[in-house]
This record gives C-alpha cells, sequence and structure tokens, in this order.
C-alpha cells in the first residue's frame, strides 16, 4: 500500500479540525509537563472589562420589550404632565384676559375725567377777567362830571400766573394711571403667553414625539415662563390695589362722609385680602392659595436659607477659633455652636412642603380616603370593605375611622337614621364596629380613658345582626372577652360576650375552637 507523506506547517488542522504545528524536539522544554484536559486557565491573561464590553453586557441584559414598556410609560408620565401644565397655563390666561378687559374699562372711564386735572382749565382764564371787570365796575365811584376808579388793573397778572396741578390729582393720576398700565401690561403678557402655549402644543405618542414634548418643557423650564405666568394675576391684583387707592383719594377730596365709608370697605377689603394671601405662607393646609402667596413664600424661603447659610458660615469660623482654644486648655467638646454650625436645615419649596405634611399625617391622611370615599358617595360597599385595610393604618386611626363615618351619619340623618339603617342592614355597621374594637386592642394606650371612651363610641352600634356566620361569631366571641377582661370599667362588654357564648355555643351549638374556649 503506498502511503503519501507530506509535511505539517503551522495552520495545518487533521482530521478532527484540530491544529497542527511542526515538532521541533531541540526547541521544546524537556522539563516542562505536558498540558492536560481540564487545566486551569493561565490568570495572568485576565483583565477588567473595557467600556464597550460593559456597555454590551448591560445592553443584553433587559429585553428590547422590558425598554420600549420603560420608555413608553415614561413617556406617557410626561405627557399627561405637560398637557395639564399647558391646559392650565391657557385657562388661567383666558380668565385673565377677561378680567384685564373689565378693569381697563372701568379705569379709563375715570381716567378720561381725572387727567383733565393736570392741566388748566380753558375757562379759568375768562372766568378770571370777568371777574376782574366786575371787581372794576364795582370800584367805581361817579362825581360828576368825573368818573374814579379806585381799584387796580390785576388782570394780567391773573392770566399770566403759571399753573400748578393740585398734589391730591397728581396723586390720584399717578395712582390711576399706574393701575392701568399694570391692567394692560398683564393683558399684553396674557396674549404672548397664549401663543407661547400654542407653540408649545406637541401631540401624538410617538418616540420622536416624547423627544420635541421633552424639549419643548425644558424651554418652558428654561426660560421660566411658569414665573410670568405666576406674575400675571399679582399684577392684576396689584392694579386693583392701586385703582382702589386712588378711588379713596378722590373721594376724599369731594365728600368727606362719602369718603369714609369708601375707606371703611376698602380697608375691610384689603385686610381680607393680606389675610388670605399670608396664611398660605405659614400654613401648608391652608386652602386659599394664591401666586401672591407663591411669591412671597419664595422670596421668604430665599431669604431665609440665605440669611442662615451666611450665619452657619460666620459660626464655622468661630467654632474653629472655640476648638483651637480647647485644644490648649484641655480636649475639645462638640458645642451648640458647632452642632448648629454644620447642620444644614434649609426650609422645604413650595411643593416639599406639602410633601412633609403628608409624610407627618400619614395615618390621618389614608384614614381620611377611606370616610371621604363613604361621606361622598354614600355608598356601603365602602364602609363594608373598610376592615380590608384597617391594617395598613394606626390602631388609633382605625377608631378614628369608625368614629368619622358614626358621625357623619348622625349629621346626615340623626340618631334615628341611623338606627333605621341598622334595621335595614344589620350587617355591615355591626361588621365594622366588631373589627374596630379588635383593633382597640392592639392599641399602646390601653387603660387610658381615652382608649376607654372610644371603647365607648364602637361599642354602641355593635350587634352580631341576622343570621352570622360561624366565622363573625367566633371573631366577635374572642374580642368581647378580651375586652371584658382588659376593660373592667366597661361592664356592658361582658355581658354582650356572654350572650354570644350562650346564643350560639350553647343553644345553637356552633363548634368551640380553641382559641375560644381559650377566650372563655
Amino acid at each position: 500500500m503506498a502511503t503519501s507523506v507530506h509535511s505539517a506547517t503551522v495552520g495545518d488542522t487533521n482530521a478532527l479540525g484540530e491544529n497542527i504545528t511542526p515538532d521541533h524536539g531541540s526547541d521544546r522544554d524537556m522539563n516542562s509537563e505536558p498540558q492536560t484536559k481540564g487545566a486551569l486557565p493561565d490568570d495572568t491573561a485576565w483583565r477588567f472589562p473595557t467600556a464597550d464590553e460593559i456597555l454590551q453586557e448591560l445592553s443584553q441584559e433587559f429585553t428590547s420589550e422590558e425598554k420600549e414598556r420603560v420608555w413608553t410609560e415614561a413617556s406617557d408620565a410626561v405627557k399627561a404632565y405637560y398637557d395639564r401644565l399647558l391646559v392650565r397655563w391657557k385657562e388661567e390666561m383666558d380668565t385673565l384676559l377677561v378680567y384685564a378687559g373689565v378693569s381697563s374699562a372701568v379705569m379709563t372711564a375715570f381716567i378720561v375725567e381725572s387727567y383733565k386735572l393736570l392741566q388748566p382749565d380753558p375757562t379759568d382764564v375768562t372766568v378770571a377777567v370777568l371777574k376782574q371787570i366786575s371787581t372794576q365796575l364795582n370800584s367805581f365811584t361817579i362825581s360828576p362830571p368825573f368818573v374814579n376808579v379806585t381799584q387796580v388793573d390785576q388782570s394780567a397778572s391773573a392770566t399770566h400766573a403759571p399753573f400748578r396741578a393740585p398734589s391730591s390729582a397728581i396723586w390720584l393720576n399717578a395712582l390711576w394711571f399706574s393701575s392701568l398700565v399694570f391692567s394692560l401690561g398683564s393683558a399684553l403678557l396674557a396674549l404672548f403667553v397664549k401663543q407661547w402655549i400654542y407653540e408649545a402644543t406637541v401631540g401624538g405618542n410617538s418616540r420622536e414625539s416624547a423627544r420635541l414634548r421633552q424639549h419643548r418643557l425644558n424651554g418652558l423650564l428654561q426660560w421660566r415662563v411658569g414665573t410670568i405666568v405666576v406674575v400675571l394675576p399679582i399684577m392684576l391684583q396689584l392694579a386693583s390695589i392701586l385703582f382702589l387707592g386712588g378711588l379713596v383719594l378722590l373721594l376724599w377730596t369731594l365728600h368727606a362722609a362719602v369718603a369714609t365709608v369708601a375707606s371703611l370697605l376698602v380697608g375691610i377689603l384689603f385686610t381680607f385680602f393680606l389675610t388670605v394671601t399670608i396664611l398660605p405662607v405659614f400654613r401648608s393646609d391652608c386652602s386659599y392659595r394664591s401666586p401672591a402667596s407663591l411669591a412671597i413664600y419664595v422670596i421668604l424661603r430665599h431669604i431665609r436659607n440665605t440669611t442662615m447659610e451666611n450665619i452657619r458660615r460666620i459660626c464655622k469660623v468661630l467654632d474653629r477659633w472655640y476648638a483651637a482654644l480647647r485644644l490648649r486648655c484641655g480636649s475639645p467638646k462638640v458645642s451648640f455652636l458647632h452642632q448648629f454650625a454644620y447642620n444644614r436645615r434649609y426650609l422645604s419649596t413650595w411643593r416639599g412642603r406639602d410633601q412633609n405634611d403628608i409624610h407627618n399625617q400619614l395615618g390621618a391622611i389614608d384614614r381620611a380616603i377611606l370616610t371621604t370615599a363613604y361621606s361622598t358617595t354614600i355608598d356601603t360597599k365602602f364602609v363594608s370593605d373598610m376592615p380590608v385595610v384597617f391594617s395598613d393604618l394606626p390602631p388609633h386611626e382605625v377608631t378614628r375611622c369608625f368614629v368619622d363615618i358614626c358621625n357623619f351619619m348622625e349629621g346626615e340623618w340623626g340618631d334615628r337614621g341611623i338606627q333605621q339603617r341598622l334595621l335595614d342592614d344589620p350587617t355591615t355597621l355591626p361588621r365594622i364596629s366588631c373589627y374596630g374594637l379588635r383593633h382597640i386592642l392592639a392599641r399602646p394606650d390601653k387603660g387610658t380613658k381615652a382608649w376607654v371612651d372610644d371603647i365607648a363610641k364602637i361599642f354602641r352600634y355593635y350587634t352580631l345582626g341576622r343570621e352570622p356566620t360561624e366565622r363573625f361569631v367566633e371573631f366577635a366571641f374572642k374580642t368581647l372577652c378580651q375586652l371584658a377582661v382588659e376593660s373592667l370599667t366597661y361592664k356592658t362588654i361582658y355581658g354582650s360576650a356572654y350572650v354570644v357564648l350562650s346564643r350560639f355555643y350553647d343553644q345553637q351549638k356552633a363548634h368551640h375552637t380553641y382559641d375560644t374556649l381559650c377566650h372563655e
């Protein structure tokens, strides 16, 4: 059999596809061990992944569907916020234009008459001349054949005297013209804002539309369009204040009695305006919010934060001096000056203040959501579903929730109305009252007067109702037994527990559980 032999070169492969290299025995290290299958990799060749490799790894971690979902949800959220913002601004500008038009028309009617007080009356010269003639005629003395005139002719000096407007007329026109400028200026800026809103409107839900919408939103925020929208109502309010001030000034120059009545009414109006404007600055729960309140709060916040920051800088310097002095005398202690200097407490923003108050009143607000759902719809479904989320509320808020429902019923229908509804629906209110009594047992203030009073408020509406379920009977029995032991001053609960025991467990032979036997 003839065999063909040829030399192997670098890069040749055998039938298994393995790389074949020439055998150079003289170049091989005889002391090296042959490489075996499954040997550990060479750790000297390891390296950290490059930026491109990390980016590729992260891009492959989530699917395209997940990425599309996130982009869609984010775009929809921005679109909803953007659309609400533009609609609110447009409605405010429409209302402002109507009021600015009416106020400008009223101001113009008054200014047409008031600006005449700043210039001389053309009839004054004629009146002065006629007065001079009358004076001269009265001064004639007739002694025939002579006619003497004793009055000196002052007509020339009287007719050429310089005109000086009264100070009241100057202040009156200054107030009214300033009011007209603010009113017309706010109307003009409102027209500009409506044009900006029209140009900023972006439709569609595509990725390109989302990018354009975000670009427009960034522009609105960067160029302070929202600040202009806030300033315009303030300008109109200032215009109204200036107009009323000029009106009072005019009345004081005409008639004291009328001016007194008008000043009293304007004073009451100004007091109310200042009250409803300043209250929201210091109380976040006040509903009298307005652009003027926001502007005052922003100014005070900036002044307060800036002042406190400067004071802290001074305190830091003093604290370093104090620490150096203490090092010479002994070990330095953390002083009040040090705590104040490095404890930064900035006044929150207008919206951040609301979030802080919500966090501090979280339980009360959640409880109000439940009670408001019932009081606004009068649907017993919301009452019957309350025990489902009672565990999410603090124990004392559970009691308040039940008390709020009962107070609403009493205010809406009276005591007789509640009793009638207990007859019509003997399940909903008794069930929630039983859950309320159960949650009272979880309160940390057991034995206090407030705890006992809350038991009385809830137990007033407790009853098993018609044909209660065995599970509800067990739940009520355990609750009443524990309350009877822990609230010894309220004896009625013990009697109710005995009624449940004799009626359902003794007469109707309800099944006892281990818990009910232990409670018994």
